[in-house]
């Protein structure tokens, strides 16, 4: 029986440990890394660690396989962008120390060690591997570290590189995947959800990430305080965590439908509120591909999203509704919530179908047929 390979996988997914000495890190990663141990023996992830204590939601590695290697925390604002810099030897020191004992490797950028690593993975080392870009790969003006690395993975280095999306001029080493998060246990309570969900006001909506300005928060909430939207929504969740979130309570508090902030919250607590939503917000302002728009489609939650990035490579009319960043969010708000209940069932269903391209099954395949048998 041919052994399996072994893979080393370099980000900058936050880690913390709990007060028993467990290492708990962003939950998406987390699961994600979890789900590829039927292809791989062992896998070790090379990740930033933050001391003090862990926001609720973070999650352990449920397979004894994935080991854990810390590196420091990098970047920020201010005098905080020169730790890119200072704690660049030790991070390329325990990269490569742990690149000796793997078969493979995953770079996943965009992230500042991208600036310096790319370029020494291309250099230094035959082993193959490839890179999974999360972010938005036709961005117009991203940030000047993000060009560079985008510019280096698409014209210097031919291993491949992974995308959300399908994109004009993409090279041949450059794969679309979809960007995975569910499992097929996840598929058949979906199918279980869509079997008994119907669409008629009031209207229960959610909105999951960081509560910030930039992922269409503000809009959102104007768009509720409009009288004209008001009628057909019976609540609205928020989940995620903000250090503006007292100024985002205060804004709410004359709002004539019921608004729930949860702060952070693991995949269990999220699957319960996209069970009861009708409609998922997220009329953010940049996005790569947001797994929570597809773990909301399996739900047959249905998305109102910006009109960005790769998801209209996933979504469309007949299964969402696309805001286009020039127009009123507000009127598609409106629109969606007054649309025909027959509609927004079919939209549903369609929506539901799309997610099936996200299952973690259907990564593990693309991995295998497209990664692991491709010499570099």
């Amino acid at each position: 029986m041919k052994k399996k390979p072994t893979l080393l996988v370099i980000s900058h997914t936050e880690h913390f440990q709990l007060e028993d000495g467990t290492i708990v890190g962003w939950p998406s990663t987390v699961r994600e890394l979890d789900e590829l141990i039927p292809i791989f023996e062992r896998i070790i992830h090379v990740a930033c660690f933050y001391k003090g204590a862990a926001p609720s939601g973070m999650t352990p590695y449920r397979s004894s396989a994935i080991k854990f290697v810390r590196i420091p925390p990098f970047g920020g604002s201010g005098i905080e962008k020169f730790s890119i810099l200072l704690t660049a030897p030790l991070i390329v020191w325990r990269v490569f120390y742990w690149l000796r004992v793997v078969t493979h490797f995953q770079f996943r950028a965009p992230t500042s060690m991208g600036v310096y690593l790319l370029p020494l993975l291309t250099v230094f080392t035959r082993k193959p591997g490839w890179f999974k870009y999360a972010g938005n790969w036709n961005q117009e003006n991203p940030p000047l570290s993000y060009a560079w690395q985008r510019f280096w993975l698409k014209k210097i280095q031919r291993r491949k590189v992974t995308l959300n999306g399908s994109w004009y001029g993409q090279p041949n080493h450059c794969l679309s995947f979809a960007n995975p998060c569910l499992s097929d246990e996840d598929r058949a309570l979906g199918a279980r959800t869509m079997a008994s969900k119907s669409f008629y006001p009031p209207y229960t909506l959610c909105f999951i990430g960081r509560i910030e300005k930039a992922k269409g928060v503000d809009r959102i909430i104007d768009s509720i305080l409009e009288k004209q939207n008001q009628q057909n929504i019976e609540c609205i969740h928020f989940i995620g965590d903000s250090p503006e979130l007292e100024q985002y309570v205060a804004k709410v508090k004359d709002m004539p439908c019921k608004v729930h902030f949860h702060g952070f919250q693991n995949h269990q607590f999220i699957y319960e509120i996209l069970k009861g939503s009708h409609f998922l917000l997220l009329p953010s302002d940049s996005e790569g591909f947001p797994k929570v728009v597809a773990e909301g489609a399996n739900f047959g939650c249905i998305p109102i999203v910006s009109s960005i990035s790769s998801i209209p490579f996933f979504f469309s009319e007949l299964n969402a509704y696309l805001w286009k960043t020039d127009s009123s969010f507000s009127v598609l708000l409106n629109r969606a919530l007054n649309d025909d209940t027959d509609l927004l069932k079919r939209k549903a269903n369609s929506a539901y179908q799309v997610a099936a391209q996200f299952t973690f099954e259907v990564y593990r395949q693309q991995i295998i047929k497209r990664i692991l048998n491709v010499v570099n």
